[in-house]
């Protein structure tokens, strides 16, 4: 199934998608924001604290 609700949410523009893979996300870019995780309505997304 081909989705982009997380990238469409990043409005760091952090989630990148090749055709046919999974979303990437950009680091730098990241802020950490939570919006991805809230669009994905399969439960996907997670979020890991770094310290």
């Amino acid at each position: 199934m081909d989705c982009s609700a997380c990238q469409t949410a990043c409005s760091a523009g952090a989630i990148h998608i090749e055709v046919g893979e999974l979303p990437t996300v950009d680091k730098d870019k990241c802020n950490g924001c939570g919006e991805c995780r809230s669009a994905c309505y399969i439960g996907s997304v997670t979020l890991n604290l770094i310290q």
